[in-house]
């Protein structure tokens, strides 16, 4: 497992988040936590059932894969958290725990074709690719399927983030001569052209305020003016959102669209303006967290103790052949 790994390797002791939340302890600083690189050690997750309906409350639930690192001192052993053997080695990503949800709202599944429309720095990229490995995400429990690729495309406007992405995935063992169960590549390739209609899955991180990572990055504050966060950025992620909705199949393609932040100019504001227009009411409707919830969740650090976060899900309308197809 991922926690063996990390004492062996760096002698850094860790326990699987959902653990943590079945034995109802304090969890705590879960925004410096650690999804585990199945990719690369093809070994099970650490599936501990818990009898916690939520992260904090009873909108969320821990990622899969997710653990904690529980030593108090890691500087007495390493400079950073970056010169761990174990991250070195493409063992494990740190990404904050909601930001983990999201790419857990996606859906993606083995053999499908996903596109992180404004990828960054490429975090939810691999942990994409991580959750479409996993064996429990295929459709009938069994062994993976024989000849069946998965296909991930990274986009991003910024060229020096898409060739940060490639060395992050030659790391996690997703380079070109790594799995051969998926092909993972950005934009910056020649042949990773994008057209409409290709995906079964398009994740929108849009650029944002910023404003729900505050607590990492106070001076942020000070960048903003009303006009930018009022009309500036929500007429940019609605542009964005509508170009990355082309992306999507026709019958049951989905679209995720997030942010970093918890003004609802830029989320709830956005959302409501695709929603309205005509293309919105013939070709797409809302896909619904399970149990009856709204399509879109919000986190806040003063409730989930994780960054601040925005996610709607939306699907492409199902014609009725496809509909009998899909559900017998």
């Amino acid at each position: 497992t991922l926690c063996n790994r990390l004492f062996s390797d760096d002698s850094v002791r860790s326990i699987p988040l959902r653990s943590l939340l079945n034995n109802r302890e304090s969890p705590s600083e879960i925004q410096q936590s650690v999804f585990k690189n199945i990719l690369k050690s093809k070994a099970p997750m650490n599936e501990t059932p818990s009898n916690s309906s939520s992260l904090i409350n009873k909108l969320t639930v821990p990622p899969r894969g997710c653990v904690r690192l529980i030593d108090g001192n890691l500087t007495s052993r390493k400079k950073s958290i970056w010169s761990m053997e174990a991250w070195k080695d493409g063992w494990f990503e740190v990404q904050d725990a909601g930001s983990q949800l999201i790419v857990e709202a996606t859906g993606a599944k083995m053999g499908e074709i996903v596109i992180d429309y404004c990828a960054g720095n490429g975090g939810k990229t691999l942990g994409l690719a991580s959750m479409m490995f996993d064996k429990r995400n295929i459709e009938d429990g069994s062994q993976m399927p024989p000849n069946v690729k998965s296909h991930i495309i990274a986009h991003d406007v910024v060229k020096e983030r898409l060739r940060q992405i490639e060395g992050s995935l030659e790391r996690a063992g997703l380079g070109p001569s790594g799995n051969k169960d998926f092909i993972i590549k950005t934009t910056h390739d020649a042949d990773a052209d994008l057209s409409d209609g290709m995906a079964d899955v398009v994740l929108v991180d849009a650029p944002c305020s910023s404003l729900g990572v505050l607590r990492r990055r106070p001076a942020q504050r000070w960048l903003l003016s009303k006009s930018y966060i009022d009309d500036y950025l929500p007429s940019l992620q609605l542009e964005i959102l509508k170009k990355a909705a082309r992306f999507v199949k026709k019958n049951g393609g989905r679209l995720v669209y997030a942010t970093c932040s918890i003004y609802k100019h830029e989320n709830e504001g956005v959302v409501n303006e695709f929603e309205s227009s005509s293309e919105f009411h013939d070709q797409w409707e809302r896909w619904d967290f399970p149990g009856g919830m709204s399509h879109f969740q919000t986190l806040l650090p003063s409730v989930h103790d994780s960054d601040g976060f925005f996610y709607c899900t939306m699907e492409t309308t199902m014609n009725e052949l496809h509909k009998i197809f899909e559900f017998g």
